[in-house]
């Protein structure tokens, strides 16, 4: 089920940019990759779930909802559910803090406007990285909420 979220989000990135750009070509996919950008969303959203204790509740909550683990306690699932908010809120914090520094880099360095934008372009990938991370999160969420209420149901 959770592959239909990714492909999903394959799919429609794809769409946009077959519809944005005038004669579709390949390498314009290239353009929404930055490995400088995810390696500094990861040094802020890693450590943000370290220091609140909730990194092993991270990876937890994908084993709770992707695999055959099944909680042992309601306390297991809640951590798990506030790991998930958490990755999901910083993200998107790392986000936009990515594209105020790159704003502001690109504001004092840039020659003129073919420059600034160029330079505009590439600090926004970052925001659109926060956001993608939430759409993949956001099914995550769910179904620990779904299997919170489940286990409070069947604890009646």
């Amino acid at each position: 089920m959770y592959i239909f979220v990714i492909l999903g989000i394959i799919l429609s990135v794809y769409l946009m940019l077959a519809v944005n750009a005038s004669g579709f070509d390949i390498n314009i996919a290239f353009y929404y990759i930055d490995s400088a950008t995810i390696l500094f969303m990861a040094i802020i959203v890693v450590p943000i779930l370290a220091a609140a204790g909730l990194l092993k509740d991270f990876h937890n909550a994908f084993k709770l909802t992707l695999g055959r683990k099944k909680a042992e306690c309601l306390k297991e699932l809640r951590r798990a559910k506030a790991a998930i908010k958490l990755a999901m809120s910083s993200s998107l914090f790392a986000g936009a803090v990515s594209t105020l520094v790159e704003c502001v880099r690109v504001g004092a360095k840039a020659g003129g406007w073919s420059e600034a934008g160029m330079g505009y372009s590439v600090a926004l990938i970052s925001l659109l990285y926060g956001f993608i991370i939430c759409l993949i999160l956001f099914p995550i969420n769910s179904r620990l909420e779904q299997k919170i209420a489940d286990f409070m149901e069947s604890e009646e």
